[in-house]
Order: structure tokens, then sequence, then C-alpha cells
């Protein structure tokens, strides 16, 4: 009587997923690929007018070229308050543990909450996605309207943050040999990490043409905190930080 109670398990695989980067000395970077498998389960409860989810994901992940690629970054001092980020180990493949949650709620007289939330596990690498985010969503149906309003963040934690903080600050004085190239691979490390720090408030609305079709509208509102990969950064500086952009 409760509802509807289902548990669905399982697992793919991709032969080849691109990570896109952009690089600020370079431009954009499509190198980097990877096969993926990944295998989970997610609880299901389907009530009268409400879901509710939860899952558990695994990823393992090999880059394709089979090259050893940077695991873990430690700080090298040069003296003087001088230094740089360098590799301590090399990786062929890294793993993901992603754990989600999700509420679709009917509150009676049209109203509706729907929200999800995310915690993905970088393992065996320091710039890999390391993050928790999600949303929450308002909305209440109107006759053929329905307008919403949705708040959202997505948020890189952990080691990832400080090792992406800490590349963007080396400035290696032009006076150490080997400076220029120095500074320009620290700007690519950090470049290619899927860092996130940003939050996004969205008012819109739908309108029901027929029950198969719709028309939207929404005015979207993004504050960056310390970066995003979602940004292209210029060239010759800092990457993108403490911005804010509508998307209409």
């Amino acid at each position: 009587d409760a509802g509807d109670l289902s548990l669905d398990v399982y697992s793919g695989r991709a032969p080849r997923v691109v990570h896109r980067a952009y690089l600020r000395d370079l431009g954009p970077s499509y190198l980097q690929d990877v096969n993926t498998r990944v295998s989970g389960a997610v609880l299901t409860l389907r009530a009268e007018d409400s879901t509710w989810r939860a899952g558990v994901h695994h990823a393992q992940s090999a880059f394709n070229n089979g090259l050893p690629m940077p695991g873990r970054l430690a700080y090298q001092s040069l003296g003087g308050g001088v230094g740089y980020y360098m590799p301590t180990t090399m990786v062929r493949s890294f793993t993901n543990d992603i754990f989600t949650v999700g509420l679709d709620l009917g509150l009676g007289n049209g109203w509706r909450v729907m929200t999800d939330l995310e915690r993905n596990i970088q393992h065996d690498i320091d710039i890999g996605a390391n993050t928790i985010g999600g949303y929450v969503s308002l909305l209440r149906k109107v006759d053929k309207f329905t307008p919403y309003v949705t708040w959202s963040k997505i948020k890189t934690l952990g080691v990832t943050t400080t090792v992406y903080q800490g590349l963007n600050a080396v400035n290696v004085p032009s006076y150490i040999l080997g400076a220029d190239q120095l500074n320009a691979q620290q700007r690519m490390l950090a470049d290619g990490i899927p860092f996130y720090d940003q939050q996004s408030l969205m008012l819109g609305t739908s309108y029901a043409l027929t029950p198969q079709s719709k028309l939207k509208a929404e005015l979207m509102h993004t504050w960056v905190g310390r970066g995003s990969v979602m940004i292209d950064s210029p060239a010759g500086g800092p990457p993108v930080a403490h911005e804010g952009l509508n998307v209409l």
C-alpha cells in the first residue's frame, strides 16, 4: 500500500570518453580520452504522488593512449618562497565512487518540489572530478502554465581544490632556469582539472501547447566563485573567478 519499490542494477562501458579542456596557452584540448566502465544500483520508491531515489555507482577509467598520467602532486620548493607542483605518482587508470539521492514530491494544490544531490569521490588522482552538487526546484502547475524557481550548486572538494589553487598561484621568476616552461606546465595542469565552484538561480515557466509539447522561458543567473571549468579563461591571466553571468 505504500507504493512500488524497485531496485535497478546495471553495468555498462563506454570505450571512448573525451575530456575537453580549454588551455589558456593553447586553446581547446581534446587529447585526453578514457575508456570507462560504470556499475551501480538505484533504489526507487514510487508512491501515489512522490518518488524517492538513492543510488550508488562505481566508475573505473583507463587512459586510452596507454601512457601514464600524473596521479598525486606535491609542492616542490625552490627556496625563497618559490616553488612548483610536480607529480609524485603516475597512473594509467583511476576510479570514482558516486552517491546520489533524489526526491520528487507533490505538495498539493498544484505545488511540487524536486531535488537531486550527488557526491562524486575521486580516487587515485589529484586532478580529477571530486565534487558535491545538487539542485532544488519548486514549481506550481496553473492551468497550462508551470512557473518554477530552481537553485543549484556544484563545488569541488578536498585535495583537488588545494592543488588547483596551488597550481594557479605558482609564479616562478624569470631568473630561474626554465621558469617559462615551469609556469606553462603549471597552467596546463590547472586548466585540465575539472574544477567547479559555482551556483545558479533560475526563474522560468513552461506553457503546454499540447499534452506532448511545451514552450519554456527561463532566466538564469550564475555566480562563479574560485573558478569553473565551464568557462574558458582568456590567455595571459588567471582563470575567470568571482564573476556572474546571465543566461536567457
